[in-house]
C-alpha cells in the first residue's frame, strides 16, 4: 500500500473533531474510530497538569461529548442514513 492510500484510509476513519474553547485557549480533540480510550487518557493527563488551563471539568465536557457521539453512529463522518 502506498503512502497516499495509507493516509487517505486513516483520514477516513477519523472521528469528527471536538472543539473546546475556554477563555483565550482553544483545543481541538480528534482520534481515530476505536481509539477513544487514548483520547480519554490524554485528556486525563492534561487535566492533571498544573501548567495547563484545561481542568477536570473541561475534560469531563469533552468526554461527555465523545460518549454521546459514540452512542450515535450518525454523528460519525462517513456514516450515511
Amino acid at each position: 500500500m502506498d503512502a497516499q492510500r495509507m493516509f487517505t484510509g486513516a483520514a477516513s476513519q477519523m472521528r469528527e473533531p471536538i472543539t473546546l474553547s475556554k477563555g483565550r485557549h482553544q483545543w481541538i480533540f480528534r482520534c481515530q474510530a476505536g481509539q477513544e480510550r487514548l483520547l480519554i487518557d490524554a485528556l486525563a493527563d492534561l487535566a492533571e497538569r498544573d501548567d495547563c488551563p484545561l481542568d477536570w471539568f473541561d475534560a469531563s465536557l469533552v468526554m461527555h461529548e465523545l460518549d454521546g457521539r459514540a452512542d450515535n453512529p450518525a454523528s460519525d463522518p462517513g456514516v450515511e442514513d
